[in-house]
């Protein structure tokens, strides 16, 4: 597995046939990560890249990610991602099909910025912030569901979509079940130490 968390790919360099920069001749992808984590930067500007498959137990996405993957219109993402970082897709400019997973609860600044090909996003439930211009110039965006508790932080610039807010019962069964089980642990009587006696 190389740095950037590559599982799929395998290289070979041979004298003296000239080094070519890999993100310059790759298309499609699957990434695993390094400790649920796809490392900052670990595909910034990989022009040719057309589609990408983040493996499941990927949990954050770093920062800048896939920043500037000009070609990028397909990206699979796993059902335990809970962080999207700051500017991880922004300047995808051909992005059109990427699902937000349930378990999401964070979209960070610039997140989507300039992903001129985006039509439609759904906000997970879960989520709890959408950072400042996560979807700023997504132009061709014609409609955004979002939780009615999702804090927006003006994510939305120059961007002409139609802004709907539903009900997030997921986040409040969730919430209601870890007030079942505080109360619960509330409850249960404490653990104490008992004196053995001691023996001649």
């Amino acid at each position: 597995m190389t740095e950037s968390g590559i599982k799929s790919m395998k290289l070979e360099i041979l004298p003296p046939v000239p080094q070519v920069e890999i993100r310059n001749t790759i298309k499609k992808i699957e990434v695993c990560g390094i400790d649920g984590v796809i490392l900052p930067k670990s595909f910034w500007g990989w022009g040719d890249l057309e589609e990408v498959t983040i493996g499941e137990g990927v949990t954050e996405i770093g920062e800048g990610a896939f920043c500037l993957c000009k070609s990028l219109r397909k990206v699979i993402l796993p059902p335990t991602l809970k962080k999207i970082s700051p500017r991880s897709f922004e300047g995808c400019y051909s992005l059109r099909e990427i699902e937000l997973p349930a378990s999401l609860e964070e979209i960070g600044y610039n997140a989507f910025s300039w992903c001129y090909d985006l039509k439609e996003m759904t906000v997970p439930p879960l989520v709890e912030f959408i950072g400042y211009d996560a979807f700023f110039r997504c132009t061709s965006l014609e409609r955004v569901l979002i939780p009615d508790d999702t804090f927006v932080d003006r994510a939305f610039g120059e961007c002409d979509a139609k802004i709907e807010k539903y009900r997030s019962l997921e986040k409040a069964k969730k919430m209601r079940m870890q007030a079942i089980t505080d109360i619960t642990n509330s409850h249960l009587p404490q653990a104490s130490s008992t004196s053995l006696p001691q023996t001649v």
